[in-house]
């Protein structure tokens, strides 16, 4: 399930806050997110953008901010390392692990087989990390985004997938 992964560079690993989730800090929720961007958006050129400064035009976040990528296919991407906090949410990524949806699911509802890797990816964080509650990033505290868009925030009770509170 998951073969596929961004490449990291030694000193981009380096920098990475330690650590999201051990016994002493442990994964408090899931936050689902969509990247927003059109469909020839990649994994790597996610990470790409999240590594480049801002002063060049990128995110400025050292690395993909996510933890999870689900592509189109419904692939699922390793991003950030699990045990290093992601950026994803602000100020409050501590506990959270980030996944995202690639593309723009504001209007358009994800694929069937993007909502299938989702499921089967929450369900095995599940079984190592226990009953974590699914939330929409719009939902975290401090956030103010439409992320990861109305139509999946719809979409998703209806296959059985039920959002948390935070």
């Amino acid at each position: 399930m998951l073969d596929r992964y961004v490449i990291w560079t030694p000193a981009e690993l380096a920098g990475l806050t330690r650590p999201l989730c051990t016994p002493q800090y442990p994964a408090s929720s899931i936050v689902v997110h969509h990247t927003g961007g059109g469909s020839q958006e990649t994994p790597q050129g996610i990470h790409d953008y999240h590594a480049r400064p801002t002063s060049q035009g990128g995110a400025g976040y050292g690395g993909c901010g996510y933890h999870y990528l689900i592509d189109r296919a419904g692939d699922v991407w390793r991003g950030r390392p699990v045990w290093a906090r992601g950026a994803h949410c602000r100020a409050n990524n501590a506990g959270r692990i980030g996944i995202a949806l690639m593309g723009d699911y504001s209007i358009d509802r994800p694929s069937r087989d993007m909502v299938t890797g989702l499921y089967h990816l929450i369900e095995a964080l599940r079984e190592v990390y226990g009953p974590l509650p699914m939330l929409a990033h719009r939902d975290v505290p401090g956030s103010s985004t439409d992320c990861p868009g109305e139509a999946t925030v719809q979409y998703l009770p209806t296959v059985g997938m039920q959002w948390g509170r935070p």
